[in-house]
């Protein structure tokens, strides 16, 4: 096929790579932007090699469509004849197609039908640092079939502007070819210091004054980098508020947004060039970072920022999260303005936070939901991620979790022998080219004849909210299904609504030959089918509040004001918010009554019989509750309940007020403090004590206390118990044995008086009694042991304490005479002797005889 290719940079190296093709089935083609690998590569190989077929993925579908119109434009034909496109809702391409442009979902499908790929010759994947999920898996798809399935060569090309080569390189043994390219030198101009608040206002109002300045100072067309479509919208609206006011001409400027929920009439509308004497601002997300060729741009204004759709595991959600760029992208973004002439990049940073940005973007795969690739690899045949290619390899655990929702889904099953595999219905799920979610719910409602609706709510859920910025807005789904039937309400998010109406017509297309006869839906019918695409996510309302719970047990909430927020069941197929938030915010979500929920999912309720603590009344109760995931359907008393339950209730009920709702006694107490005690000294016993602190006696109730319970219910009840003696039940006979040696309850003083001693403190076991008691006893008296001395205050004869000791031999010898002397005088008539060593001890006045 001979035609005649434009000079551009990277036609130095088209030779080279045409050649290293040919001795190489997977090759790396490396050029920066502007270099014009997208346009020109496919086309010089389609010269060189006539036969077969060459498939070009692209990462966004205006990238598809204006690379393949720009190839057609060059061999002066119309799109669709040797050179075409292919997407979710487009196709442009005809039997005579031997170069064709496709999204990255698309080749997935064409491998899953036809993993030899008949016809084609070549893939290329174009921006393959972009490392999106599904270039990953095809990816990995396409090595599979290039290795096992393939009786003729199947080339590959990787290109890219910001690869990490040597990586890829080495991962594929594949050589790379370079392209030094060439681009006009652009001026960075910085901030002089960081932006003190990087919120969504203030970084709208540094943006749309740095574009206002910029169109002062400089001339030619500027491409605004902002993380998403809300930032451009107000940019937008601060920057037609700015042209009045600075007197800039609005007649000279035209703004263009550019971000993927518009339709792709407007997105070219934006990437063409400018009328002569009119400047062109383009209002983009990172859809313009690469492959897409914007004419004019001489400017870039760059906010640094740049959002990506995470998947929260702990949440069971996606969220979007607004970060930081890399370096890599921001010197992507600087290069749109140097592919015509010299240009300018003004930062919304400064240049040491620019030292600090990470240099590569992460890969999808790491942070993306994997249900659609664990479906995608299941049809494949292979459950199990490890047996393929995978440049970072899918999160083991992430992975798991993304299996066991497609076995909740039902498309998948394990085998008799403990493995899995995919099931008829999941191989249908995976056809669809959907989320598993969204897929299963469309052939519910096919078999059930309400594809129609069942359509429309795949769609909404496929696209951006249709009510777009709406005011005052409804989380009601029903709300968007009126839509359709709306006229008047088209006007609120065309690009979106006609999509929309695309994708309704596609999936009733596919699926109108299965569908069972069409069924008027009611109003429950909504909610049945969400519920089969998102079963994790039924909410049952907390209280009165706009709070919900998830079957999963994540926390969500509504707007107080939505008028869903008075509902007592939802089912919330949308939701999200900021990682730093206890509730995820709902977004979307759609009212169903608890009898719904019992009939799609009785299988999965479960009935339990639940004791607690009524702390009101302060008694035990018990009840049967019929439980989904995290959520009480039915809540009912049992009258007569087993009295085993309302023994666990009453331990609740002591756990909450703590063990000083129970009747200690002075017995008791000082039988637990023996017991704290003596624990000291487990190391010397041949059976140790049990831990009796207040918190092992709490952790430990089932044991010691719940036999004594019987016919108990209430707090009150609890005065009956014999604390002593349940603690003693506790205890071994040779455990008790030794408690009553080691740590006596009374120790026998000279006088013959018994004397409690006192085990309040452990660390220092007392008695108390008259100092007329102690005479005669020259060492102090030692427990546990041998190893601890007792404490032993002295009292007076009015039984107040005059000394404390725990060394009575030293108190004799150094203080004892002093001490006499103070009570001798206070108290004549009672025995103070001289020689306290030989003196009788006595409890009375004076000693008999």
């Amino acid at each position: 096929m001979s035609f005649e290719l434009p000079e551009l940079p990277v036609s130095d190296v088209l030779a080279e790579l045409s050649s290293t093709l040919k001795t190489q089935d997977r090759v790396i083609l490396q050029a920066p932007t502007g270099a014009g690998k997208t346009t020109l590569v496919p086309l010089h190989l389609l010269q060189q090699n006539p036969e077969g077929k060459i498939l070009m993925l692209e990462p966004r579908r205006i990238a598809a469509s204006s690379a393949a119109t720009r190839m057609a434009e060059l061999l002066h034909e119309p799109v669709g004849k040797t050179v075409g496109y292919r997407m979710q809702l487009e196709n442009r391409t005809s039997r005579d197609t031997r170069v064709e442009v496709v999204t990255e979902g698309v080749l997935t499908r064409m491998i899953q039908e036809d993993p030899e790929l008949q016809g084609i010759s070549t893939i290329i994947f174009d921006e393959f640092h972009e490392r999106s999920l599904q270039a990953d898996l095809g990816l990995a798809l396409t090595l599979q079939s290039q290795d096992h399935y393939r009786e003729t060569p199947l080339k590959l090309l990787i290109m890219s502007a910001t690869l990490q080569a040597g990586e890829l390189s080495k991962a594929l043994d594949a050589p790379v070819v370079i392209s030094e390219g060439f681009s006009y030198p652009v001026a960075i101009h910085y901030l002089s210091r960081p932006l003190a608040d990087r919120n969504f206002y203030n970084i709208c109002r540094e943006v749309s004054n740095t574009v206002a300045k910029a169109l002062r100072e400089e001339s030619g067309s500027i491409l605004v980098f902002l993380p998403g479509a809300g930032e451009i919208r107000q940019v937008q609206s601060l920057l037609e508020q700015s042209l009045l006011e600075d007197s800039i001409s609005s007649e000279s400027v035209d703004l263009r947004p550019l971000f993927g929920e518009l339709s792709l009439a407007q997105q070219r509308a934006a990437i063409q060039p400018a009328p002569s004497g009119r400047r062109k601002v383009v209002l983009a997300t990172n859809i313009a970072e690469t492959s897409l060729t914007i004419e004019g741009i001489r400017i870039v204004v760059d906010s640094g920022l740049t959002r990506r759709a995470v998947y929260d595991p702990g949440m069971g959600m996606t969220r979007l999260e607004t970060r930081r760029l890399s370096i890599s992208s921001a010197d992507q973004r600087k290069g749109r303005a140097g592919r015509l002439e010299d240009g300018v990049c003004y930062r919304l940073w400064t240049e040491s936070e620019h030292q600090r940005l990470e240099h590569h973007e992460t890969a999808e795969i790491a942070e993306a939901d994997l249900a659609p690739l664990a479906l995608e690899l299941c049809s494949w045949g292979c459950s199990d991620s490890n047996e393929l290619f995978w440049l970072t390899k899918p999160n083991a655990g992430r992975y798991q979790e993304a299996l066991a929702l497609l076995e909740q889904l039902e498309a998948i099953t394990k085998t008799s022998s403990g493995h899995l595999q995919i099931t008829p219905e999941g191989l249908q799920m995976a056809a669809l080219g959907t989320h598993p979610r969204i897929a299963h719910m469309l052939l519910r409602a096919a078999e059930r004849g309400y594809l129609r609706i069942g359509s429309q709510l795949a769609a909404i859920l496929s696209e951006r909210d249709l009510l777009g910025s709406a005011k005052e807005r409804s989380a009601n789904i029903h709300h968007r299904l009126a839509l359709f039937q709306s006229a008047a309400s088209q006007k609120n998010s065309k690009g979106a609504l006609f999509r929309a109406q695309q994708l309704i017509k596609r999936w009733e297309s596919r699926l109108k030959k299965q569908a069972a006869t069409p069924v008027e839906p009611d109003n429950d019918t909504a909610g049945r089918l969400l519920m089969a695409a998102y079963p994790d996510r039924i909410a049952q309302r907390r209280g009165n509040t706009s709070n919900y719970l998830l079957r999963s047990g994540q926390g969500v909430e509504l707007s107080p004001e939505d008028p869903l927020a008075s509902e007592d069941f939802l089912v919330v197929p949308a939701l999200g918010g900021a990682s730093h938030h206890r509730n995820a915010k709902v977004f979307m979500a759609c009212a169903i009554d608890k009898a719904v929920i019992y009939d799609e999912c009785l299988t999965d309720i479960e009935e339990h019989q639940e004791t607690r603590w009524d702390s009101k009344a302060e008694r035990g109760v018990a009840a049967r509750q019929d439980r989904l995931g995290a959520l009480v359907l039915e809540y009912q008393n049992i009258p007569n309940p087993d009295p085993e339950m309302i023994k666990q209730a009453l331990l609740d009920g002591i756990r909450q007020k703590g063990l000083q709702s129970l009747p200690w006694d002075k017995a008791s107490i000082q039988l637990r403090e023996r017991l704290v005690f003596l624990n000291r000294f487990n190391d010397r016993m041949n059976e140790p004590l049990p831990d009796s602190n207040e918190q092992a006696l709490l952790d430990t109730m089932e044991t010691w206390l719940t036999p004594y319970l019987d016919g108990m219910t209430r707090l009150e009840h609890l005065k009956k118990l014999n604390l002593r003696e349940a603690l003693v039940s506790r205890l071994s006979w040779p455990q008790q044995q030794l408690l009553d040696q080691e740590a006596p309850e009374r120790w026998q003083a000279p006088s013959g008086s018994n004397i409690r001693v006192n085990y309040s403190n452990p660390d220092e076991p007392k008695v108390s009694l008259r100092l007329q008691e102690l005479f005669g006893l020259l060492e102090t008296p030692v427990i546990a042991f041998h190893q601890q001395p007792l404490t032993i205050e002295m009292l007076s004869p009015a039984q107040r304490p005059v000394q404390i000791t725990c060394d009575l031999a030293s108190f004799w010898a150094n203080t004892y005479q002093e001490v006499k002397k103070d009570l001798k005088g206070r108290y004549p008539k009672h025995y103070w002797p001289d020689d306290p060593y030989t003196a009788t001890a006595t409890h009375r006045v004076r000693p008999k005889g």
